[in-house]
């Protein structure tokens, strides 16, 4: 773990969520790869790909699609996670909460 521009950047075991069945993230997903790379320059692509997702996972739950082009199956490819769109809006709460978390100095349980 280390930390770039304030982004703390971690190792693929803080993602290993509840022992829930589907709560699985595939070890080489893209989302991993650009959460850990610090050439960008304050909120890398990985954190901005997570809000961005649960944002648009948010709308699609209710019934709104969020562009033409939107597809659900391009989110859990990104991050690597299975499921339908309420659990995979539940696991990208999850992530978004460890990484806040872990940014502040709190310990996950």
């Amino acid at each position: 773990m280390f930390s770039f521009f304030g982004i703390v950047f971690l190792p693929y075991d803080m993602f290993k969520m509840n022992k829930n069945k589907g709560d699985k993230m595939v070890k080489d997903c893209q989302f991993l790869k650009d959460l850990n790379d610090n050439t960008s320059h304050g909120l890398n692509r990985g954190h901005y790909n997570l809000i961005c997702s649960k944002r648009d996972l948010m709308l699609f739950t209710k019934g709104i699609k969020p562009h033409r082009q939107w597809r659900l199956k391009d989110v859990k490819t990104y991050f690597g996670i299975k499921g339908n769109a309420e659990s995979v809006l539940s696991q990208l709460i999850k992530i978004n909460e460890i990484i806040n978390n872990k940014q502040r100095g709190i310990k996950w349980k």
